[in-house]
């Protein structure tokens, strides 16, 4: 299925791009089955612009945090085209100030102490009204420690907190600003068991990459990477 960059990527479990997101197989039994067509996945390409958003869905031109809007429109077509699982982008959401970190199995769309501007609550809704696992990438910071990190958030379809990864292998500037993770990370997945990982974690530590698969049973990877 062809696309242009704008658009969700839909397959049945074919996914793989360069330089968004995608998801990869480590354990051929898990391709076998998605191969059967019973579960569909959205790897979602996009480049941050408001040309882009624009090109999304014309609204999205029209508002401030254009590149959400683009997010949110591209994971609803996801989910109209049948997508259960969605993966997002690195860095292209309008995040101007570091999202606090969420608990695990709490439903920020329905916490009242969070901000309507709140990305997280955001796209917790998002992943509730669409009915789709939602793995999202922020910036974040832990409110005991004032650690900032590269996190992946993983929405269920009911907009919990399933996961939470924080990129351990940080790139760049990043490492003037941002904690490295130190932990694994395991979400329950229709294809089993599946590691979130961020960009330049592919190419990481080979221990981590050891423990999730050897140790944790990880069998498919949602990579967000920009």
């Amino acid at each position: 299925m062809k696309t242009s960059f704008h658009a969700a990527l839909v397959a049945l479990f074919t996914v793989s791009v360069v330089a968004c997101s995608s998801v990869e197989y480590l354990d051929p039994a898990a391709q076998s089955y998605a191969a059967n067509g019973t579960v569909k996945v959205a790897a979602l390409q996009y480049g941050p612009s408001k040309a882009n958003a624009s090109a999304v869905d014309a609204s999205c031109a029209t508002r401030a945090d254009y590149n959400t809007c683009a997010i949110e429109k591209l994971t609803e077509q996801a989910a109209s085209a049948g997508a259960s699982i969605v993966v997002a982008p690195e860095l292209v959401l309008d995040q101007k100030v570091y999202e606090g970190e969420p608990t695990l199995g709490s439903v920020p769309a329905e916490q009242q102490n969070l901000s309507d501007a709140s990305l997280i609550k955001i796209f917790s809704k998002v992943a509730r009204d669409q009915k789709v696992m939602l793995t999202v990438h922020l910036q974040t910071r832990d409110a005991k420690t004032q650690k900032k990190y590269s996190t992946q958030v993983v929405f269920d379809d009911k907009g919990a907190v399933a996961a939470l990864h924080h990129k351990f292998e940080l790139y760049g500037k990043e490492n003037a600003s941002l904690t490295p993770g130190s932990d694994e990370s395991i979400v329950e997945t229709a294809l089993g068991k599946a590691a979130p990982l961020i960009c330049a974690d592919l190419y990481g530590d080979p221990r981590h990459h050891h423990k999730l698969v050897e140790g944790l049973g990880a069998r498919v990877i949602f990579v967000s990477s920009y």
